[in-house]
């Protein structure tokens, strides 16, 4: 079984076209307050594994939502941006 996500709760998540599920952003308790995070994590059910080495989306993000439109992955709203900020993924780059 791999090893569970780093991210925490509120995530986003999405099935990438590549065929994986990436999870994104959530809170980490950080002196005794929960702050939204920017990190990406990619899970590969063809071998098990996380990959926690993904581009960090460019605004921490919490309670957003992650789809793919058009082969595209996207991150909309959350609670350390306005509801209709958003940002794209770009995958040659690994950047948001």
């Amino acid at each position: 079984m791999a090893s569970e996500p780093q991210v925490k709760d509120p995530v986003a998540f999405a099935w990438g076209t590549d065929g994986k599920l990436w999870v994104a952003g959530g809170t980490d308790f950080i002196r005794s307050t929960w702050c939204p995070m920017s990190s990406v994590e990619v899970f590969d059910p063809a071998s098990n594994t996380w990959d926690r080495s993904k581009g960090h989306m460019s605004v921490a993000r919490a309670g957003h939502v992650m789809a793919v439109l058009v082969g595209e992955l996207y991150a909309v709203g959350g609670s350390s941006g306005s509801d209709s900020s958003g940002e794209r993924y770009d995958s040659r780059a690994d950047h948001w």
